[in-house]
């Protein structure tokens, strides 16, 4: 541990303020490190603090989230068995590097996972990257088109919790992201990519780059389907279904937060012409 840092909530008129500290109680072994993170905490558009309640303070300001018990509806419960659910990407820092490496040489990330589950009918690319449209942009024969965002779970353990926080970035990136619901700015896009080379497959065989990913796309039928998939496996079947059937506790209520902010989501994403689903682990 490097460190701990404490913050404190001020509550007046107008909203709230965040203080944060060095935790006094827990010392660390390496506080400049500490410190710079505490000196980018002082600026408070940088964190979102969540209460049970439904309540959030952001930005000075105090916000409440109607929560909905709706589920979501378009829950995939995949296997992730044999990869590391941890593990988004390749470990290297380049991005011309993780491209190259997904799905080679032993890599279990969720990046080969797509590739291996996602990426045997059709066209895969792999975007990721500075100003990406998605993880992967998926063409189907059919001219249905996916982008599909990836997030790591934060633990492996089978009895992982219910934790909204790991789907509220990605779930954001997914929905920012959506002006490239439109074939001429997603060729556009394709065409320009952020890295030299990068990663593609047809039919889940590598091949050296977008050409006829995009060829296929220039013909794509108007009333083909799109769709967002977020891949995020902290979420299982086991603990979806156990919690779900819970009346009064700490983690439904986090469930409850989780799916209003999923079903807000998709009913952006629908309104665009696409679906979204959210594939967890078994």
């Amino acid at each position: 541990m490097r460190g701990s840092i404490a913050c404190t909530v001020a509550t007046h008129a107008g909203g709230a303020d965040l203080t944060f500290g060095l935790d006094p109680a827990r010392p660390g072994t390496d506080p400049p490190s500490v410190r710079l993170i505490l000196e980018a905490l002082h600026y408070s558009d940088l964190i979102t603090v969540y209460y049970e309640s439904g309540h959030a303070v952001s930005a000075g300001s105090i916000y409440s989230t109607t929560i909905r018990p709706a589920p979501f509806p378009n829950w995939q419960w995949r296997d992730f068995s044999n990869y590391d659910v941890t593990r988004e990407k390749p470990p290297f820092a380049k991005t011309q590097e993780i491209h190259d490496a997904i799905a080679r040489d032993g890599d279990d990330s969720l990046f080969a996972w797509v590739v291996k589950h996602l990426g045997s009918d059709g066209w895969l690319t792999c975007d990721d990257g500075t100003g990406e449209i998605a993880d992967f942009v998926r063409y189907e024969g059919n001219g249905a088109v996916s982008f599909i965002h990836v997030k790591a779970a934060t633990s492996a353990s089978p009895n992982r919790p219910v934790k909204v926080t790991s789907f509220e970035v990605v779930t954001s990136q997914a929905t920012k992201n959506l002006p490239y619901l439109n074939i001429e700015t997603l060729i556009d896009k394709l065409s320009n990519p952020g890295t030299p080379a990068p990663a593609c497959w047809y039919n889940g065989t590598r091949i050296a780059d977008r050409t006829e990913l995009i060829e296929y796309l220039k013909e794509r039928p108007a009333q083909a389907p799109w769709s967002i998939i977020i891949i995020q496996p902290q979420m299982t079947k086991r603990r979806y279904e156990h919690v779900a059937a819970l009346h009064n506790s700490v983690e439904r209520t986090r469930l409850k937060l989780l799916e209003t902010m999923l079903n807000s989501a998709r009913g952006t994403v629908t309104g665009l012409g696409a679906d979204l689903e959210v594939i967890g682990s078994l």
